[in-house]
C-alpha cells in the first residue's frame, strides 16, 4: 500500500467590496485569524476571511447574507455556490481580476451597510 502526502500550497485571491480596493486573501494565512489546519478551500471560507479582513464594512452581516461573484470581461457572473472549491476558479488571482463580494439587496436597501 502506498501512502501519499499532499503538500498544501498557499494561494492568493483578491476580493473587492463595493468601490473599495481589493483585499488579498491567502489560503494558508494565520494572520487572517485562521489556523494552518483550517485552510481556506471554498467560497464559504473566502466569505468568512473577507469578513475578518473588512470588519468595519462586513463584520455585522451574517455570512449567509453575503455572496461571491466572478467578473469576466467586465461582466459580473451569478453568485458562486458556497461549496465551490477555489481550485475550480480561474479568476480572482490578481487585483485586476478580483472576485466581488456583495450583500443581499435587503441589507443595502435597509441602510445596514
Amino acid at each position: 500500500m502506498k501512502i501519499f502526502f499532499l503538500k498544501m500550497v498557499n494561494e492568493v485571491f483578491f476580493v473587492k467590496y463595493s468601490d473599495n480596493q481589493p483585499v488579498k486573501i491567502e489560503t494558508l494565512c494565520e494572520k487572517q485569524g485562521i489556523r494552518g489546519e483550517d485552510s481556506i478551500s471554498d467560497v464559504a471560507d473566502v466569505i468568512g476571511a473577507v469578513k475578518l479582513a473588512l470588519p468595519s464594512k462586513l463584520g455585522a452581516i451574517d455570512s449567509d447574507k453575503l455572496t461571491l461573484h466572478t467578473v469576466v470581461d467586465g461582466v459580473e457572473g451569478p453568485a458562486l455556490g458556497p461549496d465551490l472549491l477555489l481550485s475550480d476558479l480561474t479568476t480572482g488571482r490578481t487585483a485586476k481580476t478580483a472576485l466581488i463580494i456583495k450583500a443581499r439587496r435587503e441589507f443595502t436597501a435597509a441602510g445596514i451597510i
